[in-house]
């Protein structure tokens, strides 16, 4: 298929990706479209010379089946640079949707979410409505917001929120520069909103999101709230942020609009922008990813941590369902469980993910919470729910939100804990955090139940955390931090979708050291 644009090479669309025939410029960035639906913003490979294939994008490829209607267009213009119907296999339309039926495109995160452009107009009345309180709240309570990146750069643009976006963008500025200052700061500012009832997900000690669920506790909008703050000439702001932005350039506030509702900006909002995303921030690019320095990405995580570990991978997973499993997997666990608690006992499901097992012990005589940190699942446990157990809000990433779980759960137990095929799933900070919450939890004569993949997964995919592993040696260290004794009761391998993997169970109790403690150190630590 013949590009209809000279200054462009020429473009042919196939079910393997886009071929391009001609010299390249990385500058050049195209947009696909699938259905009259844009899917996918691509930057062109600079190069030269045979024609070369850009292939769909990974996230792409579980929606390729079927045929489907595709354009390409230059993104800066909208010029057509391709059209032509492709057959992937499979029957039917290709439909890039979510569960909902709202069409998905990939995000500057390499992931495939809802965007604004082609969904319900009222999406973007409700998160700008919400956005207004929250705004109005932020200035009562002490803190000068100012909107920043997509939700600026849209004000600026068009004075509309940019299409290829999916949330607004809010920063404070700190009047202290010190980590810990820094980290009070903002939660603080979580402790005021939770105390007027909105719901907060902690992506760091330096940036929370305030969600917005809808009626069926699946999340509807978002709003980001990032902390910035100046040291040594030099304005720091998650995500990892960081260069030659004076004071002067962000207060006092200026006001501008985003699709009539008013916003206090920065005090030289193109000064921001240039910060951010380069001179060429006025040019539309909807694949424009941030490329910041690894030792700036390392002070980041390593100072104020990263507590949205692998969330988007599981509510993604999640989100594209809308019946659970009813598989009978795991029902052998939770009888094993059964067999130690007393009926009526109190069992904490840690990492209840849809909450089918979760039911299975309520259904056994037994008062369980199950937790998550995937409000997808979340919202799937309470909607498939045939029982009476509850399920709640925990982010294992973050200790301050765990330390709180505990002691609101510590009224009512000492807790039995129940956990399957969860703490391999887990990052090493996050389970030093997960071994302190089960300490936390059990007493004397409870104990956790849990089982873990030990061997690394034939089809291993880093981006997917079901394939990682956790040696037993390693549940031992971590577990006997955090005053632990570790019993394996049996190990068997199990089919699973990375091949069949060892499943170890393992039974932890409260070492005799602890048993004594008021309240046990790991726990007064992850605070």
């Amino acid at each position: 298929m013949s590009s209809l644009s000279a200054s462009l090479p020429r473009v042919s669309i196939t079910d393997r990706g886009l071929t391009i025939d001609g010299d390249c410029s990385s500058t050049e960035v195209v947009d696909v479209w699938f259905e009259g639906h844009r899917v996918w913003s691509a930057r062109l490979p600079d190069e030269v010379g045979a024609p070369h294939l850009l292939p769909w994008h990974p996230a792409l490829e579980p929606h390729l089946r079927g045929t489907a209607d595709v354009t390409v267009r230059r993104s800066s213009d909208g010029e057509l640079l391709a059209e032509g119907t492709v057959t992937f296999p499979g029957g039917g339309r290709v439909r890039v949707v979510d569960p909902a039926g709202r069409w998905l495109q990939v995000s500057k995160w390499d992931q495939l979410g809802v965007s604004f452009e082609g969904q319900d107009p009222e999406l973007t009345h409700r998160l700008l409505t919400s956005s207004d309180r929250l705004v109005e709240n932020l200035l009562r309570w002490g803190y000068q917001p100012y909107i920043v990146g997509g939700t600026l750069l849209g004000a600026l643009r068009s004075g509309e929120l940019l299409p290829f976006d999916d949330d607004v963008d809010l920063a404070w500025l700190s009047p202290v520069s010190d980590p810990i200052g820094l980290a009070l700061g903002s939660y603080r500012m979580q402790d005021l909103l939770e105390e007027a009832g909105y719901f907060v997900v902690r992506h760091s000690q330096t940036h929370i999101q305030v969600t917005f669920l809808g009626p069926d506790r699946r999340g509807d909008h978002h709003v980001d709230i990032f902390t910035g703050w100046h040291r040594d000439g030099v304005y720091y702001q998650p995500f990892a942020l960081a260069g030659d932005l004076p004071p002067e350039a962000i207060l006092p506030p200026t006001t501008l609009s985003v699709s009539g509702h008013e916003y206090p900006a920065p005090a030289r909002p193109e000064a921001w922008l240039e910060f951010a995303y380069g001179p060429r921030w006025l040019v539309p690019d909807p694949s424009f990813r941030f490329e910041t320095p690894r030792h700036i990405q390392r002070f980041f995580r390593m100072t104020f941590g990263t507590y949205n570990a692998n969330r988007l991978f599981w509510e993604l997973h999640y989100g594209a369902r809308r019946d659970r499993d009813e598989s009978e997997d795991g029902l052998a666990t939770v009888a094993e469980l059964c067999r130690m608690a007393p009926r009526g006992a109190p069992v904490v499901d840690l990492g209840c993910g849809d909450g089918r097992l979760t039911d299975a012990l309520a259904e056994s005589g037994l008062d369980v919470v199950g937790v998550d940190y995937s409000i997808e699942a979340l919202a799937l446990a309470r909607g498939a729910s045939r029982t009476d157990a509850t399920f709640a809000y925990l982010n294992l990433n973050d200790g301050y939100d765990a330390a709180r779980f505990v002691r609101r759960m510590r009224g009512r137990g000492p807790w039995w804990v129940f956990s399957r095929e969860t703490l391999h799933t887990i990052p090493k900070d996050g389970r030093i955090t997960a071994f302190a919450t089960i300490a936390g939890l059990l007493g004397p004569q409870t104990c956790a139940l849990l089982t873990v993949f030990t061997d690394f997964a034939e089809n291993f995919d880093r981006p997917d955390p079901s394939t990682w592993h956790m040696r037993e040696q390693w549940v031992r260290e971590e577990a006997g931090a955090a005053g632990l004794s570790v019993e394996v009761t049996g190990t068997r391998r199990v089919p699973h979708a990375s091949g069949h993997r060892l499943e170890a169970t393992m039974i932890l109790r409260l070492s005799s050291a602890d048993l004594d403690e008021p309240e046990p150190t790991n726990l007064r630590r992850m605070e």
